[in-house]
């Protein structure tokens, strides 16, 4: 206190002369007054700073919690992500393990049909080889009885027919070597008589007596040869009926396992673009999680700095607000001391709490027309606000420029922060729209494509239903002449077996006849008469030629005798039997050989026919079974080209069919944004701000010091 009394002393010479403690005491005052006119400004800045503050900390929060949130759905939105791409990483494992399957499954099929073939290929060779072995053999043996026939002679006894023993022996021998599989087509009787002939070749010692049973056979082996013969063709036939089956059983099954394979390749293909498609997202949903959560600990660390601050400034202004009282309780000590001493009544000192107001008419008309020019260029509702408040006098006039400053801010962080949110909807209309109308051009694509094969499908049953109604046709009259051939083989095989057996009963009965009047005529010449030849007894000698002593016979000219010409006439109709025997038996081997070849281009066509159907019903249930599969992806398809089609209305609606476009927004808020900076410019230039609000303008200058009283 007697360093306050010994700083005022110096100035008691210029105070009213009444009394010098007085004028001390006013100058006391004064001070008091203008330390407490600070101090009211200082709390009105710190109300502002503090308000300000509280307004950071606020925004800062909600930005945290927007960061968790935000945070919060990328990790969902990224879990999602990784277990759509396990899925799918799972589902394209199964598709590659499916491919490799229906590669192993081809290979081993193309192995085992190349198999197939070589096996075909050696059992025709086999039978081809066999047939004409039995052919040749068949031939030789047909040569020999020939040769046989045209060498026989009355008188050759027993070997007669030993060339064409040895020749059946020979050839049959060889079949049954070379071609043991004949045997396989034969009865037990007739294996065991085929054994026979080729062991009897074996004998070098050959005479008739002893192949006696065997020539009894010789009709019977060559009619076995045709029958192996006809049994060998049958094998050929069936076996070629049966390499035309495996392929088309193979091809069917080819063609099957073609189109596996293109479908797991388009599925593999697919798949790929979709993991792609994940990955990206994944990658992308990652570095946007990242970036969210630096961005939370940079806000996080800047809302515990502030928070730090804002405190240690709360504990700066107590203090200063304590150091002031002290100083006013200093202040009013001195003057009551200075009263005392002078024994005069001491001044009222006042401690004041509020920034005094200054205003000027004139400076709040001119902010007040700013602010209304301010607030109509950028259609501001918060500048109208506080124009209003200006003009019922509700915000002090030196207070205007930074709250003009600090809205006009704020406005443009909502505008800026508008027109982001807008920027990031229009990059996600045009994504959408652009996804959505490729994925709408693909189902277009891919229902053309369907609609195309499901044409060609039902081309193709119709084409099926038409080759097997055509085929059915052709198996009926295929099977149809069969039965007539039967039937006519049958009636033609009777007649000649009647004709056979009428000449064979001529000649027995012929050769009888013959044989009888032979008999009768070598028995005449030794009897003394002959009974059985009728003559006229008139003129007949008594004795010598024509008596009835012996008779020599008559003769009828050139022709012989009657007997003569009686045998030759019986031998004539013998030799016509014989042509009628030989002439029909060729005719039944004729009509045999045509019958079996009708019968056997008939049956192969049957066999062909069956099969073709047989492997066109199964193309026509398979053709019918992919028709249902395209049918029903086309119902899929359209489901799905249907729903986005829909998705991708509702993404124009929202986009761009509104009041306005993102065009005419932008160039709104652009036209604000110059309008708020214009006036800003203004505001500032009339209220003598440069940057920042004075507050911000004076914290550096408050921030490493405090005062106690101002300076003279």
């Amino acid at each position: 206190m007697q360093y306050l009394l010994c700083l005022f002393l110096p100035a008691l010479a210029v105070v009213q002369a009444e009394h010098p403690i007085k004028g001390v005491m006013q100058m006391i005052q004064k001070l008091d007054a203008k330390a407490q006119k600070l101090g009211g400004a200082e709390a009105d800045q710190f109300e502002e700073y503090k308000s300000f503050m509280q307004k950071e900390l606020k925004k800062l929060s909600e930005a945290i919690a927007g960061f968790d949130g935000q945070g919060a759905d990328l990790k969902s939105a990224l879990q999602a992500l990784n277990a759509k791409q396990g899925s799918l990483d799972e589902k394209q494992a199964a598709t590659l393990e499916l491919i490799a399957t229906l590669n192993a499954s081809d290979k081993e099929a193309n192995a085992a049909w190349a198999e197939t073939q070589a096996n075909l290929k050696a059992a025709l060779k086999d039978i081809n080889a066999t047939m004409a072995a039995v052919k040749s053999g068949l031939s030789s043996l047909e040569t020999a009885e020939e040769n046989g026939q045209k060498g026989k002679a009355p008188s050759s006894g027993s070997k007669v027919n030993s060339g064409l023993l040895r020749e059946q022996e020979k050839v049959v021998k060889s079949l049954v070597v070379q071609h043991a599989s004949l045997l396989e087509l034969v009865s037990s009787d007739e294996e065991a008589l085929l054994l026979d002939l080729a062991m009897a070749s074996e004998d070098k010692n050959f005479s008739v007596p002893t192949r006696a049973p065997v020539v009894s056979h010789t009709g019977k082996v060559m009619d076995l040869l045709k029958k192996l013969l006809n049994s060998c063709d049958d094998k050929r036939q069936k076996t070629e009926m049966e390499a035309l089956k495996a392929k088309g059983e193979y091809e069917l099954l080819q063609a099957q396992r073609d189109e596996s394979m293109r479908l797991g390749n388009g599925t593999k293909n697919t798949q790929g673009v979709s993991l792609a498609d994940v990955g990206s997202k994944v990658k992308s949903s990652s570095g946007e999680l990242a970036t969210v959560q630096k961005d939370l600990a940079t806000q996080s660390k800047t809302l515990k700095d502030t928070q730090i601050e804002l405190k240690m400034r709360m504990e700066e202004f107590k203090q200063r607000v304590y150091m002031r009282k002290q100083e006013h309780q200093a202040f009013l000590d001195g003057v009551r001391i200075l009263a005392n001493v002078a024994g005069i009544q001491a001044p009222s000192l006042v401690q004041v709490q509020t920034f005094p107001k200054m205003r000027s008419v004139e400076k709040k008309v001119r902010a007040i027309n700013m602010l209304h020019e301010a607030a109509h260029r950028s259609h501001s509702q918060a500048l109208h606000h506080l124009t209003s408040e200006l003009e019922n006098g509700a915000v002090p006039i030196t207070e205007v420029g930074k709250k003009v400053e600090l809205t006009i801010k704020e406005q443009q962080f909502a505008i800026t922060g508008s027109q982001q949110e807008d920027d990031k909807k229009k990059a996600w209309c045009e994504l959408e729209t652009n996804k959505t109308t490729t994925k709408k051009n693909h189902k277009v694509d891919v229902m053309k494509e369907l609609a195309d094969k499901i044409e060609l499908t039902e081309a193709d049953i119709a084409a099926l239903e038409k080759a097997i109604d055509q085929k059915t046709d052709t198996l009926a009259e295929a099977k149809k002449d069969i039965y007539e051939e039967k039937m006519l083989r049958e009636k033609s095989k009777n007649e000649n077996k009647e004709s056979l057996n009428d000449a064979k009963d001529g000649q027995e009965a012929l050769q009888t006849a013959v044989e009888h009047i032979r008999k009768f005529y070598r028995d005449a010449k030794n009897a003394p008469a002959a009974s059985f030849i009728q003559v006229s007894s008139e003129g007949k000698p008594d004795a010598g030629w024509g008596s009835e002593s012996g008779y020599g016979g008559v003769t009828m000219g050139s022709k012989g005798t009657p007997g003569q010409v009686l045998l030759n006439e019986l031998e004539t109709a013998l030799a016509s039997y014989e042509k009628m025997e030989a002439t029909t038996k060729a005719q039944e081997a004729k009509q045999q050989d045509e019958f079996y070849t009708k019968t056997r281009d008939l049956k192969k066509i049957v066999a062909e026919s069956e099969t073709e159907l047989e492997l066109k019903d199964a193309e026509r249930s398979r053709q019918m079974e992919e028709l249902k599969g395209l049918m029903d992806s086309q119902k899929l398809e359209d489901r799905e080209k249907t729903t986005i089609e829909n998705y991708l209305k509702e993404v124009t609606t929202e986009c761009y069919n509104g009041s306005s476009t993102f065009e005419s927004r932008a160039a709104a808020r652009k036209s604000e944004l110059s309008g708020l900076n214009d006036s800003l410019v203004t505001i500032a230039d009339a209220f003598n701000v440069t940057t920042g609000t004075s507050l911000l303008r004076s914290q550096a200058r408050r921030s490493s010091s405090a005062f106690l009283a101002p300076s003279m």
